[in-house]
């Protein structure tokens, strides 16, 4: 809005550049001229494409992680903080684990189910070598987002506001047990700020306290004007294996939501669902966080990221009686 610009007016200055290319595509001047006066880099572009394999994703999304430790090893000394992924433990072998903390990583990329889950796993273990190596270094592994709390604005091609216009658009949500710890966005940032205070470091989990049900967000949709069945399981699979038209918001990310990642057949949605499934813990990032408490997700709050969609026009407006 006017009021937003206004104010970022006076303190952003936009630099437009390549993720995928040496320096980001600027020159050797500007490059040098960033070097001498940025104080801490955040690092939050990326190429999110959930079923790009991981050498089409490897220069945006690795070879900008080099591109910023490069930077922030030029002059003065730089604080790196990287926006991250929980889905650098989409795998199998997550289910041999109770709990997945920020202490946790698989030790092998082959662990990683996916190219983009597989570029995150890669740019994180740069960043843990040159932590090692003295840089001052954050990572911080973001799980579901949604949109801001206040305003409702969310990011169209998010994963999860795919599924929820996908869903719209086929009339029908699989009815399975599955919790999804939502975060709204102004949180998340908010939480990355308090996290890379001077002298912090290590990783952190963003995720919400109180996960919600797929059939409680699936209801609120419901409320909101869009009429949704649910249907088995495996009939929902089938459905999206067999009938998805291209034009449908699920289309791009079929191979991730249907595709087998075990010998056995089961896919990423599968291992959410396994009763050996880990347990996401976030205790050393609460206790950093003090009293920034992430909010539950509430019905309100959530029908005001579908106003966000609506007024951006990625979802119809709904048929309210």
């Amino acid at each position: 809005g006017g009021v937003e610009a206004s104010v970022c007016a006076g303190r952003v200055l936009p630099v437009i550049g390549d993720l995928g290319a040496s320096r980001f595509g600027l020159s050797l001047e500007d490059w040098q001229v960033l070097a001498e006066q940025v104080d801490a880099i955040y690092h939050n572009g990326a190429a999110v494409d959930f079923v790009a394999p991981y050498a089409s994703l490897r220069a945006a999304n690795v070879g900008a992680t080099l591109e910023c430790l490069r930077l922030a090893s030029l002059g003065a000394g730089k604080a790196l903080n990287f926006t991250s992924t929980l889905a650098v433990f989409n795998g199998p072998d997550r289910l041999h684990l109770d709990r997945l903390t920020e202490a946790d990583h698989f030790p092998h990329p082959e662990m990683v189910r996916g190219g983009y889950a597989r570029s995150k796993w890669v740019a994180e273990a740069l960043l843990r070598q040159a932590a090692e190596r003295g840089l001052s270094v954050t990572i911080h592994r973001a799980g579901f987002i949604s949109g801001d709390s206040t305003t409702g604005r969310w990011n169209a091609e998010d994963f999860l506001s795919r599924l929820v216009k996908g869903s719209i658009q086929l009339g029908v949500y699989p009815d399975i047990d599955l919790d999804l710890a939502i975060a709204p966005v102004d949180w998340v940032g908010r939480a990355i700020v308090a996290l890379t205070r001077p002298g912090l470091s290590g990783v952190s989990h963003l995720i919400a306290p109180a996960p919600v049900p797929l059939r409680q967000l699936m209801y609120w949709v419901n409320e909101h004007g869009y009429p949704l069945a649910p249907i088995s399981y495996g009939r929902w699979l089938r459905l999206l294996r067999d009938a998805v038209p291209s034009d449908n918001a699920l289309y791009p990310v079929l191979p991730f939501l249907v595709e087998p990642v075990t010998s056995d057949g089961r896919t990423l949605i599968d291992l959410f669902l396994a009763p050996s499934r880990p347990v996401f813990d976030d205790h050393a990032t609460r206790s950093r966080l003090a009293d920034l408490a992430c909010p539950p997700l509430s019905a309100a709050q959530f029908a005001r990221s579908l106003d966000g969609l609506i007024q951006a026009g990625f979802l119809p407006r709904p048929q309210k009686p």
